[in-house]
């Protein structure tokens, strides 16, 4: 049996749906709620999902080697299980790193569950837990990276914690860890946090980057970096990272394969990849947009058949794989297509049960194709 892809990244992976555009991060640009599902928010990470409903109910499928979860255990689960509620938002990401996850309740309050191996929780500890554990409190928005993590309170401020091996935290150093919050930056909207990058997007629409690849040629800084304008969206993977803007022209840095650039050279300067889009989602080695005419698009590496276009051969270039889509999102292995009818699709690996059912594919087994797949 194939083992998924172990550079245990996610990006993200998240969804957005096209009429709700709301500013967002590598997790996220706002939750889904289109008529006829219960679903506000679906995430494909490395061999794992998780499901929002609009009820407030968070459910998780998949591995849980590391108690990511956040289920109180670190057994894999191949069915949809319930293990929140009053969930306003939900972000993970895995990496080289064990994977972590950050869970927002409605009343503001930040919870974490998985690995807190270099201090990605921020509650002054490096020890994790399989339970959700609170973590902050007056929250907004937050972003899981590698090994690290990002939180905008509701005043705009902004916090990191984690790994800032890089100077992506922008506050002018580089540590190997800090495990407590650390205010990093004011006045944003929404983080997008990488492999060894960050990204702020500001109330303006402006973008801001720190680290390694931030999309000026081949210099980094540990100090935040203009690097666009009139965003309404930024996503960032361990390989490669997405603007959005407001005119629906998708620019990207990174990976030129990952970018839909048409080959797999390394794109040193933000270059405009695509248009009419309305959200992306930036996967371990794939990517996935959703256009205006809802339409579905894929690129980029395809092992276990994640792009969904029939066959497992990889892509340099953006091809449809859905139509009468309102939402994506690209795991590490597997993807997801939500429709405008509330049906969930899915697509790729279903390791140790990511898809949340057993619509015939065998835990562990592939689809090359979109299926349909049952929700809770």
């Amino acid at each position: 049996m194939k083992q998924p892809k172990q550079v245990f990244q996610l990006l993200l992976l998240t969804v957005t749906l096209a009429a709700c555009s709301k500013s967002g991060g590598s997790n996220g640009g706002g939750n889904i709620n289109p008529p006829g599902t219960t679903i506000q928010k679906i995430l494909a990470g490395s061999g794992y999902s998780f499901l929002l409903k609009t009820d407030g109910t968070l459910w998780v499928a998949g591995d849980n080697l590391h108690g990511q979860l956040g289920d109180g255990t670190e057994s894999s689960k191949s069915a949809w299980t319930k293990v929140a509620d009053n969930v306003a938002d939900v972000s993970t990401r895995v990496g080289s790193y064990p994977p972590h996850s950050l869970m927002l309740k409605k009343d503001g309050t930040l919870w974490a569950a998985g690995s807190n191996l270099v201090g990605q929780f921020g509650n002054n500890s490096t020890k994790g837990n399989s339970n959700w554990v609170s973590v902050a409190n007056n929250v907004a928005t937050m972003s899981t990276g590698h090994g690290y993590s990002f939180m905008i309170n509701r005043g705009g401020s902004v916090g990191a914690t984690g790994a800032n091996s890089y100077g992506q935290f922008g506050n002018g150093t580089i540590r190997t860890y800090d495990s407590t919050w650390k205010t990093v930056s004011d006045n944003a909207t929404a983080a997008a946090t990488g492999g060894s990058n960050a990204f702020l997007l500001k109330s303006d629409g402006s973008v801001w980057a720190a680290g390694l690849e931030l999309g000026i040629g081949t210099t980094s800084s540990t100090t935040w970096v203009k690097v666009g304008d009139n965003a309404a969206s930024v996503k960032s993977g361990i390989s490669h990272s997405f603007i959005l803007k407001k005119d629906g022209t998708l620019w990207g840095i990174g990976d030129g394969d990952l970018l839909g650039a048409g080959s797999a050279t390394y794109v040193n300067s933000w270059t405009q990849v695509a248009s009419q889009v309305t959200s992306v989602s930036a996967g371990e080695h794939h990517s996935l947009i959703l256009k205006q005419d809802g339409t579905a698009w894929a690129t980029g590496r395809n092992d276990f058949g994640e792009l969904g276009k029939g066959s497992s051969s990889n892509s340099a270039s953006w091809v449809k794989v859905a139509d009468s889509a309102v939402a994506v999102s690209a795991g590490g292995a597997h993807s997801f297509v939500l429709k405008k009818d509330g049906t969930l699709w899915a697509a790729g690996q279903n390791y140790k049960g990511a898809f949340g059912d057993n619509s015939g594919i065998a835990i562990g087994g592939n689809t090359v194709t979109f299926i349909k797949i049952k929700m809770p």
